[in-house]
Order: C-alpha cells, then structure tokens, then sequence
C-alpha cells in the first residue's frame, strides 16, 4: 500500500481532490495520505499537515504576512519527500508550491502525478519545461490541454472536467425562496464576492454599492453564499459593516452555492472557479476582478490569454462581461446586471450549452481516480 503526500493549497483544489479520493477509495482502498488541504480531503480521510486556508493567498503586499506559514509548511513537506516518509506526491493546481515540491520529489526519486494542470496557456508558459523534467503523470482537465503537453513531450491524459458530476442545485427556486421566505415575484441575483478574505476585501463593498443601486430601482433579493474556507459570521460582520449593505435585501447563506445560483436570474461572481461553476447552472453573469495594483500589473505582463474568465477562454468570446481593476465598480456592476435582467440574456445561455459540449462527457473524477490507481499498480505500490 502506498504512502501518498496530497497537496492542495486552495479551496479549489480541495474540494477537486476530495472528488478524486472518494472515487479512488471505492476501487482502491487501504492506501494513506496526508498532506495540504481542508474540509473536502479531511472527510476522505486525509491526514492534514496544514489548512489550505492558511496557504491560499492572492498575492501582493497583502500576502506578505502568511509567507513565514507557508515557508515553514513547505519546509516540511520538504523534509517528508527527502526522508522518504511517503511513496507518491499528488499535486493539485497550486503551482507556485506544487512545482517545486515536483523538484524536490524528482530529486529523491519520488515519483510525481499533477491533477489539474498550471494555467501554462494563459501565464508564465515556460513552465512547461519544468513540468517535463519533474512529472511523471499529468491528469488534465480541458480538452486542450493534452496536445499542449503532449507536444512537449509530456506523460499526459486527458480526463475530462469534475464539475460536470457535482454541479447542480441542491434546491429548487421555490423551495429556497420559501425557506429563506423571500417572495416568489422577487428578482433574485447572486454575489460570489471569493473565497479568500483578501478578494473580500477589494470587492465585496463594490459589490454592496452595486446591489443597492439596483434596490432602488426595482423589487430584488440577493443571495450571498459564503465559500468553505470562509465563516458566515466573519462575512455577515464585513457585510453589515459597509454602508451601502443598509436597507439591502441580502441572505448571506453558509451553503447552497449551486441553489443560490440556479435560483438567480443573474450573478455576480468574483473570477475563478464560480464563474464555470455559474455558467454550468445556466445563470447569466458578470465577472468582477480587483487585487492590488502592483499584483495586477504584474499580471497583466505576464498574461497570454484575452480574458480571465475560464467560460470565455473556452467558448473564444467574451460572452460575459468582465470588470477589472478600475472597472470593478459599483455603478459598472449595477449596469451590467441591469441590462442581464432586462434583455434576460438568452444568448448567454445558449453559450452556456456549448460550453457542456466543449467540456465533454461526465465521470471525470472516476477517470482520474482509475489513472491514479494504475500508476500505483505499475510501481507494486
């Protein structure tokens, strides 16, 4: 049985690996792991050396503060790899981390499989060399991907995207509205302002400001799920402390993402994975995007793709409107979303249907489970 190290250093990507292991548990079970995550690989059994949480950061002056944290976890898991305390090393996402523990595990014959590959296509794409010399695996997620890696000489295969196999509401529109008893005749928008208390910080007063213009001009709810790797009472406490949140008809919900999506004519997500996540629910959207300025000019430089939204990046189009940086306002989001509810943005959805076509069959979890198994058994692990 193997020892497996699993890093996944955002909520992302634990919530990914938590897929993954409750699919290789069924069809291979008796393995160990440990390693970095939260909630999501915890209940897979995962003994954690250190919260995701603690790890996740933007970037920026901001995060200046958690680089001893995470300088000290990486120096463990260092150690872990160089004594040989585990078999295998599973990567998911995170790259800054997860590619030099890639190095590190190729130095002490550690052999190395990634799930869910480093945005290479978009940023920084001379990492592929780093990652030929230092995976034995690549498990990816898009379909373009693979002839990427492939390309460049790679182990790659193509999976298929998790999200297909978990997104989908928990609740219908009127049994949420009953529950939270918001009239049925209300509008209902969505605010996915992040998962980190940093991207909090920069947009969830915008986005307040943004929700009480449109309160002014017409009969609206918003819901506002709060991710995982956040507190309900953290997030009612930074909502009630902004002034334009006074006289606002906001549920602030400790779950329900997907039904608090699907029940929304509109949403307001911050960019990431909830801008996939909405588009699959078939919820019309504006991306929103802030961070400090010198971590957004940095990123900008190094950007290769025209658009932050993933669901754009896929379709080749920029179906939905992105605010970024100074465009990231209250006024800007407000109008934007006005307009989704005034033209009820057909065309949106129909984007939204291709993107499933794109995206492929379902069981990707399952895929990746079976990948990882067979690459244990190959080394009589």
């Amino acid at each position: 049985m193997a020892r497996v190290l699993i890093i996944a250093g955002e909520a992302s990507g634990d919530r990914l690996g938590g897929l993954l292991l409750h699919e290789f548990h069924a069809i291979s079970p008796g393995h160990t792991f440990l390693g970095i995550g939260s909630s999501s690989l915890r209940k897979q059994g995962v003994k954690l050396l250190a919260c995701s949480q603690e790890l996740d950061i933007v970037g920026g002056p901001e995060g200046l503060s958690r680089l001893p944290k995470v300088y000290r976890v990486y120096s463990r898991l260092k150690r872990a790899i160089a004594r040989r305390e585990v078999d295998v090393l599973l990567l998911i996402d995170y790259p800054g981390m997860n590619l030099k523990l890639a190095q590190v595990a190729k130095d002490h014959g550690v052999p190395v499989v990634y799930y869910v590959s480093p945005q290479i296509w978009a940023w920084r794409p001379g990492r592929i060399k780093k990652i030929k010399g230092t995976i034995d695996l690549m498990m990816v997620i898009l379909p373009f991907e693979e002839e990427l890696y492939r390309r460049a000489g790679v182990n790659v295969v193509y999976v298929g995207h998790p999200l297909l196999d978990v997104v989908r509401p928990e609740m219908k529109r009127e049994d949420l509205c009953r529950e939270l008893s918001i009239p049925e005749d209300r509008d209902l928008i969505a605010l996915l302002p992040g998962s980190r208390q940093q991207e909090l910080d920069y947009l969830m007063g915008e986005m307040a400001h943004a929700a009480f213009l449109i309160a002014q001009r017409r009969k609206v709810s918003f819901l506002l799920p709060v991710a995982p790797t956040l507190t309900v009472e953290r997030v009612k406490d930074q909502w009630a402390g902004l002034a334009w949140s006074k006289g606002v008809d906001c549920f602030i919900m400790g779950d329900g993402a997907y039904s608090a999506l699907a029940a929304s004519q509109a949403a307001l997500v911050a960019s990431g994975t909830a801008t996939l996540e909405a588009a699959l629910l078939g919820t019309p959207q504006v991306l929103a995007y802030k961070v400090n300025p010198i971590t957004y000019l940095v990123g900008k430089r190094l950007a290769k793709v025209k658009w932050l939204s993933l669901v754009n990046i896929l379709l080749g189009k920029g179906l939905i409107p992105e605010l970024i940086q100074s465009e990231a306002t209250g006024v800007l989001m407000a109008q934007k979303l006005e307009a989704i509810l005034k033209e009820k943005d057909e065309g949106m959805k129909r984007g939204f249907s291709k993107l499933r076509e794109i995206l492929g069959p379902p069981g990707a979890s399952a895929r990746a489970a079976q990948q990882l198994a067979n690459f244990l058994k190959e080394r009589g692990l």
